[in-house]
């Protein structure tokens, strides 16, 4: 099985790439008429945070962000099994003077449709990556995603259960951390903070490994465009470890906000992000 799918990925890959974008886009209207839940989550997320857009928006939003998804899906055939050349024309990295292998570095990177693309980049660029991986349910879509990013570059993955020690250890040795920590993973080591007007469990991973590794945090995000992604680093945040928790995750969130926010259809508005209620908090999903 997992031969099969790999070998559809390599044809994939071959293809120009507005062919394989206009293929995904029709898998993407089928994934939106099919994923019921899914698309209840992404319109109650889209109205939060577009308070003012009216229900015809909201739903265009919506079947634009199945489309978005499904495109990121398969563009990761070209990504993975693709040659050098295609991903360095197809994925241009700016702003490589924000980081420094000198300092201790923690890539913040929000939930977009290109967050692999800008991985795959930046491994490319000869930047060594640490991070953590969360294992697939499908153990051969669990084999083909982490053999996939692996194939970009120096890249070290931990399990989520390994702790923070080697992290650390690889940040101050000039790796820098990808941090993805714009999901609900419940609320242990999350603090309750405001996002998009609504109190959303917070990993508060940024400030602690912020303090425990005196990094800097550089945000990494990439944008689809119809040549493939634009993917941009800004410039550092300093002494994020010197805030306090909360400030500094509220802080965290408002930078997500503005990112989701120019992002549109491509940030992960399927998600439930507002699963984990704080004490008191009227679900949002009901």
């Amino acid at each position: 099985m997992k031969g099969l799918v790999e070998g559809l990925l390599r044809l994939l890959a071959w293809l120009p790439l507005p062919v394989l974008r206009a293929i995904a886009a029709a898998g993407g209207l089928l994934g939106y008429a099919l994923a019921r839940p899914r698309r209840r989550v992404a319109r109650t997320n889209l109205r939060l945070a577009y308070p003012h857009a009216s229900p015809n928006e909201i739903e265009r939003l919506t079947r634009a962000h199945f489309i978005k998804l499904m495109q990121a899906l398969l563009d990761r055939a070209w990504l993975w099994y693709g040659s050098a050349d295609t991903v360095r024309r197809r994925c241009p990295v700016r702003g490589m003077e924000h980081w420094s292998r000198e300092r201790p570095t923690i890539l913040l990177v929000p939930h977009l449709a290109g967050l692999d693309a800008a991985l795959t980049a930046l491994l490319q660029q000869g930047v060594p990556i640490t991070g953590f991986y969360q294992k697939q349910t499908n153990p051969v879509f669990d084999a083909i995603v982490f053999e996939g990013r692996m194939r970009g570059g120096d890249l070290r993955a931990y399990s989520r259960d390994a702790g923070v020690r080697r992290v650390i250890a690889d940040m101050k040795d000039g790796r820098p951390f990808y941090c993805l920590p714009d999901m609900d993973f419940g609320p242990k080591d999350s603090v309750y903070v405001p996002l998009f007007g609504v109190r959303a469990a917070t990993l508060t991973v940024l400030p602690k490994l912020g303090r425990l590794g005196g990094a800097v945090v550089v945000p990494l995000i990439a944008r689809m465009t119809p040549t493939g992604y634009d993917i941009r680093l800004e410039p550092a945040w300093e002494g994020i470890g010197d805030m306090d928790v909360e400030a500094a995750c509220i802080q965290m969130n408002q930078a997500i906000e503005r990112w989701a926010l120019e992002g549109g259809p491509e940030y992960l508005w399927s998600h439930r992000r507002y699963k984990s209620r704080a004490p008191g908090d009227p679900p949002v999903y009901a």
